[in-house]
């Protein structure tokens, strides 16, 4: 027995112990990963083939996934290494219609488990379990690392990159309006209204954000960017308060707006900001 051989063995050995004495393990897709997988209860059946040709690397295919059911016709997925994704160790066919990860069992059965996520943001759900048909090579395998799609979703909602961009922006909002001292202030209990007033003509328009505060730390939270504007028309102001929840999908909170004298209050919804002086 050579040396490399050696090495290799005790390497299997190893990581056979690893996996067999702990939980299953996620993957990384490597080439020993490519093979037959049988699901018993439909009579399924899918074979991993790795993307090998020059076009399909260059379209960032990793690998190839054909499903056939007994009496039916094969269908192809291609599953591509989705650049800047929060799968984690899941893998998606182009249009994110249809995941698949692979996992090492605790008795060292090797797994494919296909999954769906409509939403794309959520923890997907596993609905079918495929087995590999043949010996597994485990010295091939390589266990996978990084935060798992459930970890991202309950302990780091938005991802390192969003996140980055959402203090970026709570930065910008804080400076240009905040922290601005050409801002106009109002304030009731426990809320604040900042905006910059502009006159274009005969319309006025008013950017800002209104924020939640505490008074026992200086603390507070950007609850709404807010637009507010001057209808002619209507001779009264119509307004846009949008729910500032960074990564999330913006929402219009209805607000009703009146201003009989701008330079001492401003009435949100029933309730009065008065005019903090400098």
């Amino acid at each position: 027995m050579t040396k490399t051989t050696t090495m290799r063995l005790i390497f299997t050995i190893i990581l056979s112990i690893i996996m067999f004495t702990s939980f299953a393990q996620n993957l990384e897709f490597s080439e020993a990963l490519v093979g037959n997988y049988k699901e018993g209860r439909f009579d399924e059946n899918i074979k991993v083939e790795i993307a090998s040709d020059e076009e399909g690397r260059q379209k960032n295919e990793l690998f190839k996934v054909i499903y056939t059911k007994d009496g039916q016709g094969a269908q192809t997925l291609v599953y591509r290494d989705i650049k800047g994704s929060q799968l984690g160790e899941w893998y998606s066919t182009a249009k994110g219609q249809l995941f698949i990860r692979f996992v090492m069992k605790k008795d060292g059965s090797l797994i494919a488990e296909i999954g769906n996520d409509t939403n794309y943001d959520q923890v997907i759900d596993t609905y079918r379990e495929f087995t590999f048909q043949g010996v597994v090579e485990s010295s091939g395998l390589v266990v996978f690392h990084g935060k798992t799609n459930k970890e991202q979703i309950e302990g780091n909602d938005l991802g390192e990159q969003d996140r980055a961009k959402c203090d970026q922006e709570i930065a910008t909002l804080k400076q240009y309006f905040i922290d601005n001292e050409e801002c106009l202030v109002y304030e009731t209990k426990g809320e604040r209204l900042y905006v910059i007033a502009k006159r274009y003509g005969s319309h006025q328009t008013m950017k800002g954000v209104l924020i939640k505060y505490t008074d026992l730390d200086g603390s507070y939270d950007i609850t709404h960017k807010v637009d507010i504007f001057y209808q002619p028309n209507r001779g009264e102001y119509g307004s846009a308060f949008q729910i500032f929840k960074c990564g999330e999908k913006s929402q219009l909170e209805r607000y009703t707006v009146t201003m009989e004298d701008k330079t001492k209050a401003i009435t949100l919804n029933g309730v009065e900001f008065k005019r903090v002086e400098p």
